[in-house]
Order: structure tokens, then C-alpha cells, then sequence
């Protein structure tokens, strides 16, 4: 039958300290107290920005890197 009652996922606690410590870890200047404490609404939107800054600073890099050539040199 289930719960009569709203539950949070079993694994709940899991996500909230792995978003927590990538917050703190690649958010330049979160602490884990701020984002632990922070309202859910605004953990999960700074969270967004983060992957999303993280995939723009990724294709960057890609593209800069695409753009420099090796040279081939031809082993004899």
C-alpha cells in the first residue's frame, strides 16, 4: 500500500552531500554550512548554474583545443 505520508527517496541524504560538496568544492566561495543551510529552491538553482557554467567552461576548452595543431613528424 505505501506511505500515507510524503517520504524523501532512500538515498536523499546521499544527493543533498554530494551537490553540498560539489557546491562548496567548485562554487568559489560557498562554504558547507551556507549551502546546507540554504532553502532548497536556491541550492537547486545555484546547483543548475554550476553545470551549466561547467559544461560552457568545458566546450571552451574543447574548442581552444581543437584549434591548436600538432605538428606531425614522420619517424624514420
Amino acid at each position: 500500500m505505501g506511505f500515507p505520508f510524503f517520504t524523501l527517496p532512500t538515498d536523499y541524504k546521499i544527493q543533498l552531500h554530494s551537490q553540498i560538496w560539489e557546491m562548496v568544492q567548485f562554487g568559489n566561495g560557498f562554504s558547507w554550512s551556507e549551502v546546507y543551510f540554504m532553502p532548497t529552491y536556491l541550492r537547486k538553482f545555484y546547483f543548475n548554474k554550476l553545470i551549466e557554467f561547467k559544461k560552457k567552461e568545458a566546450e571552451q576548452a574543447k574548442q581552444a583545443q581543437s584549434k591548436i595543431k600538432i605538428p606531425k613528424v614522420r619517424m624514420r
